[in-house]
């Protein structure tokens, strides 16, 4: 079923969806109230107007606590770019040097330093993005006096772009070490740049899904 719309922002429509879900290779049927977006089709948490405003107050409130967050973060990986570069390339020289492979100590230093730079780039660059991106999310907060559903759906594209593209799947909140409160390895993890990671203030904006997705119907 399509539903749409010709509105430059996005029309919203509560509609009954019927999900199949699968419990132990078992498939069921679960009835849903979501919000429509008429124009994308994409499916979102349906949250009444009151709870809808009240969470975005909160990110107004929260957002500018997580963009210095943010940025001390990617201070902080600088330094641990710099130290474990250092370290690495340190032990991995005098092995060579060691093993009498002269060449292969040039090679290290070349490519260790080219990866570092990489990685500075990355961490300054998120380091001068951030005000933007919190802007950003400061005015389309304050959309929400006009259309709540309309900010929603700004704030969860800003956060998006913010992360990188990453969907909540890889949330830090999904983390195993997150969850089971491993503190150290929950840091390491955080700071290896080879770990997908995203940062989400309000997961629950996202889109779940499409309309068009094959484990919904709508009546």
């Amino acid at each position: 079923m399509s539903i749409s719309s010709p509105c430059f922002f996005s029309d919203f429509r509560r509609v009954a969806v019927y999900e199949t879900q699968y419990v132990d290779a078992k498939p069921f049927v679960k009835k849903k109230i979501q919000l429509i977006d008429l124009n994308t089709q994409e499916r979102y948490k349906n949250d009444p107007a009151y709870d809808a405003v009240a969470k975005i107050t909160l990110v107004f409130l929260l957002n500018p606590i997580v963009m210095f967050s943010k940025m001390a973060f990617n201070v902080g990986q600088i330094g641990y770019d710099f130290t474990k570069s250092f370290f690495f390339s340190s032990l991995n020289m005098f092995d060579d040097f060691w093993h009498g492979r002269i060449i292969k100590i040039f090679e290290e230093y070349v490519v260790s330093k080219i990866i570092l730079f990489e990685y500075l780039a990355e961490d300054i660059i998120n380091i001068v993005k951030a005000p933007f991106f919190a802007v950003a999310i400061q005015f389309a907060c304050l959309f929400a006096v006009i259309s709540p559903n309309n900010a929603k759906k700004m704030i969860a594209k800003i956060e998006k772009g913010w992360n990188l593209g990453l969907d909540v799947k890889h949330d830090f909140r999904h983390m195993e070490e997150f969850k089971d409160r491993k503190l150290l390895s929950f840091i390491g993890n955080l700071f290896n740049k080879r770990n997908e990671i995203s940062f989400y203030m309000a997961p629950c904006f996202q889109p779940i899904g499409m309309l068009s997705d094959k484990n919904i119907k709508v009546i």
